[in-house]
């Protein structure tokens, strides 16, 4: 995983060229999957877990639809961070980037109304599939990093620095010293 992984910031790194400092910090976020001195267990994902795609069925259990992204051995707490992410921008209902990326800057680096919900879900969810804390940075600048490569494709060359999931990302690396961000990413026994 860890080099499939790399592979990604390396692609990410020639598409995007991020300053210096922003690469530092990514590869560092890597090494730490990379040294594979922690076990990451690999979980079966939905791969598109969005607020869209939750269903109540009639017996009032909850389903999801939309199922041609999942993966039978994918990286944990990803599908919980896109969900969690949607979710932000979802519930304030937040139709343009500069807007969702307000969203994004109340909830995880200053602490808004869905702060304790996120913390908490990331906690649970890491309890539940047992995943040591150290892992929980590691997986959701990796998840951030995939996301902002998936998108590269639907911008031309002169036009990738528009992309939302790019300035997601950067917004979270230029704060990441937010104590806020801190709480989430360090969440403990």
């Amino acid at each position: 995983m860890a080099a499939i992984l790399t592979g990604f910031l390396e692609q990410f790194l020639v598409h995007h060229v991020p300053s210096s400092e922003k690469s530092r910090h990514l590869r560092a976020r890597l090494e730490a999957l990379s040294r594979g001195e922690m076990s990451v267990p690999l979980v079966f994902i939905h791969g598109d877990p969005g607020p869209q795609n939750p269903v109540i069925r009639p017996d009032n259990r909850l389903a999801l639809l939309d199922w041609e992204n999942a993966e039978p051995a994918g990286v944990p707490l990803w599908d919980l961070v896109e969900f969690l992410l949607t979710l932000t921008v979802w519930a304030g209902r937040r139709p343009t980037l500069s807007s969702r990326l307000a969203a994004m800057r109340e909830h995880y680096l200053e602490g808004g109304s869905l702060t304790d919900f996120i913390i908490g879900s990331v906690k649970r969810y890491r309890r539940a599939v047992a995943i040591e804390s150290s892992l929980v940075a590691p997986l959701f600048w990796t998840h951030l990093l995939v996301q902002a490569m998936r998108e590269t494709p639907r911008f031309e060359p002169s036009k990738l620095q528009q992309g939302h999931q790019l300035k997601l990302l950067e917004l979270f690396v230029a704060q990441r010293q937010s104590a806020v961000l801190g709480q989430i990413l360090q969440v403990g026994s």
